[in-house]
Order: C-alpha cells, then structure tokens, then sequence
C-alpha cells in the first residue's frame, strides 16, 4: 500500500507544479493557483505520512524526492513544451536507478 500512497504523491506534486507555473504565467489566476496548488501539496504529504507505515524511512524519503523531482519536471515540461536535453534525460535516469535500488534493497519495517 506504500507504494500506491508515493505514485499517488507523485502525481499531486505534478498537478501542483504545473498550477504554480500556471499562476505564476497569469496574474489574475495567482493567488487561486497557489492556493489550490498548496492543497494538492498537503494532500501529497499526507500521502507519504501514509507510506512512512509500511515502507522503511529512508526508502520513502528517496522515492519522494526523486520522484517528486522527476514528476513535477516531466509535468511541467510537458505542459509548457520545455523538453529537457539529452544529458538530463541521463541524470533522470541516474534518479529513477536511484529509486529503484533504494526500493529494493531495503529492509523490512519492524
């Protein structure tokens, strides 16, 4: 369930990045933005919160900034067709092989 609880987090943080790119472009629609953006953003903590019961510590801290990162980066640059550049395709890669060696070498929660 952990894990469901960290894509779920992921994909808040994705939503809230892109509503504060969104309000930052338009002025009228700033303190809106941010304030909708700053729910997805307490919502996605309460999610890992959630997490932090059947995943061990370090493993839910690497995969919520990593793919946090990487979430918010591929959203944004998705909605404003920013794409990134082929080394940065590489360091992506680094943090999603980051991730995924955290996740599975951990050791059980007691």
């Amino acid at each position: 369930m952990g894990y469901f609880f960290m894509v779920l987090t992921w994909l808040f943080v994705g939503a809230a990045s892109v509503l504060l790119k969104y309000g930052e472009m338009h002025e009228t629609r700033r303190l809106a933005s941010f304030i909708v953006a700053n729910a997805l953003g307490i919502t996605g903590t309460w999610f890992v919160m959630k997490s932090y019961s059947t995943l061990s510590p370090n493993v839910v801290v690497a995969m919520w900034m990593g793919g946090s990162f990487l979430c918010s980066q591929i959203a944004v640059s998705t909605c404003y067709k920013s794409y990134p550049t082929t080394p940065q395709y590489l360091a992506s890669g680094l943090i999603i092989a980051g991730i995924i060696l955290f996740a599975v070498t951990s050791r059980p929660t007691t």
